[in-house]
């Protein structure tokens, strides 16, 4: 059996019962979760028990984690406050290149442009709300194994 290549994920979402949702969802495949109100009390987890999924309230803790934390899969929800997804994606993109990043949108037009564009600038993919969760865990499967054979690629976009 393979044993699975455990990667540390950052879920950017305003939305609390998205974040909540999509942690589930990863710690029931495997994945170790913690759930922080601050970028402050994520890091201070990750130091303490060095877990592998961390949920950011804001794009300003997001990008601080960033800075702090090495991250291999980032989840950006397109439509933040203050700061919207592609801005977030384009200053996490200079501090951690490295890592994947797969944008969240909703149906309307104007964040699926900002989607749209952050894939255009390197973003692995776009993923629509509601979530497929079988895609998505789908997904992070092949990522990983991608990773690992040092092949990753970005799956076709069929982005009208």
């Amino acid at each position: 059996m393979e044993e699975r290549v455990t990667e540390r994920i950052l879920i950017v979402d305003d939305e609390q019962n998205m974040r909540i949702t999509l942690a589930d969802i990863l710690q029931n495949e495997g994945y170790e979760v913690d759930v922080a109100a601050s970028g402050v009390e994520a890091v201070r987890m990750c130091e303490e028990t060095g877990y592998r999924v961390t949920l950011s309230n804001s794009p300003h803790d997001a990008l601080e984690l960033a800075e702090q934390i090495r991250f291999d899969l980032i989840f950006i929800d397109a439509e933040l406050p203050v700061m919207n997804g592609l801005e977030l994606y384009m200053a996490i993109k200079k501090v951690t290149p490295h890592a994947v990043a797969i944008m969240i949108s909703d149906r309307d037009e104007e964040f699926n442009s900002i989607a749209r564009e952050a894939v255009r600038r390197t973003a692995y993919t776009i993923v629509q709300k509601p979530l497929d969760l079988d895609n998505v865990i789908g997904m992070l499967d092949r990522i990983t194994n991608q990773r690992v054979s040092n092949r990753l690629r970005k799956p076709d976009q069929d982005q009208k």
